[in-house]
């Protein structure tokens, strides 16, 4: 008896730990937020790459901005959710891609006429299309890369 009484605790020790957890991943897929990345024209493709995160970061810019709320808000941009194998669609394209394990994707998109200034992207059983600005460097003389 002291055996099962000893597994009843670990199961709900366990349990206790993993609810906030498992609360916080289903309450994520209903409030995800796609980060979609400037997209870029190569010859043959558009590049188009982004992050979804389980919900907005709040960085709050009304009020008193103490350093305290200064120092919270700039850890909230580190301390993320991230989605992992979340499909994303280029529904103008008929494209798909998945998120990886940081919650990026990378969709290139073949293009065999004008390179578009946006090109809708949307996640997986999200309403919300996100307008992704694409930049033509097809017909540019020079291009300029900084890490700035």
């Amino acid at each position: 008896m002291p055996l099962i009484g000893a597994l009843h605790r670990a199961a709900l020790w366990t349990k206790r730990r993993l609810q906030p957890v498992l609360r916080r991943r289903r309450a994520a897929v209903a409030t995800r937020a796609v980060d979609p990345y400037p997209g870029y024209a190569t010859r043959d493709h558009l590049i188009l790459r982004g992050r979804v995160l389980a919900k907005a970061r709040a960085i709050s810019a009304a009020g008193p901005q103490s350093k305290w709320r200064n120092f919270k808000d700039f850890l909230s941009l580190f301390a993320t959710d991230e989605l992992r194998d979340l499909m994303i669609t280029a529904p103008d394209y008929d494209l798909t891609t998945q998120t990886d394990e940081e919650g990026c994707f990378t969709l290139r998109v073949p293009v065999d006429r004008d390179v578009p200034v946006f090109v809708n992207i949307q996640a997986a059983g999200a309403d919300k299309v996100h307008p992704t600005p694409v930049f033509n460097a097809r017909t540019a003389a020079f291009g300029v890369i900084s890490d700035i």
